[in-house]
């Protein structure tokens, strides 16, 4: 059982972070702009992982005075140049959520929203909600992160109905 409920907690995670690589992709209109944006994510990774687990060298010692010959340090990536060879992926992650109206139906169902009978007193919604945020306070729900379906927004099974409806989950 508890193996189960850390699945789930794995897939809901995974979802989210599949939502967000979409985010990221949709904004690029042909393969040549989506390839163009993966390398750019690529090259601000790998200089994001060197420039955190690249080795220090040691400074040499010379032989007539035993003192440290001054040697050159690898120069290191600065934080503007990281963000600099990723301005897509940084404007996208840097972007504001933008809230989504109860009315805008279609905007709602691509956020991929999951529904799960959590006990017997309440049910629980997750997935990308950030841009519903007002929806859900609405009916009263409350976010938990540390769901055993992963992180979401719990509501008492009397709402039920009304979030579904609004959530178009029926």
């Amino acid at each position: 059982m508890a193996q189960n409920k850390q699945t789930a907690g794995k897939t809901a995670q995974e979802n989210k972070n599949d939502a967000k690589f979409a985010q990221v992709f949709n904004n690029a209109k042909t393969e040549a702009e989506g390839k163009k944006i993966l390398d750019y994510m690529i090259e601000g990774f790998t200089a994001a992982f060197k420039a955190k687990f690249t080795p220090k060298e040691k400074p040499a010692q010379t032989k007539a005075s035993g003192a440290p010959a001054k040697t050159k340090a690898a120069p290191m990536p600065t934080k503007k140049e990281i963000a600099e060879a990723v301005p897509e992926a940084q404007a996208e992650a840097k972007a504001e959520v933008k809230p989504i109206a109860e009315t805008d139906k279609k905007a709602i169902k691509k956020l991929h929203l999951e529904f799960h009978d959590y006990s017997e007193k309440s049910f629980a919604i997750v997935g990308d909600t950030k841009p519903i945020k007002a929806i859900m306070e609405k009916y009263k729900g409350r976010f938990n992160r540390y769901l055993s379906v992963g992180a979401g927004w719990i509501f008492a099974k009397k709402y039920e109905d009304d979030v579904k409806a609004a959530l178009c989950l029926s």
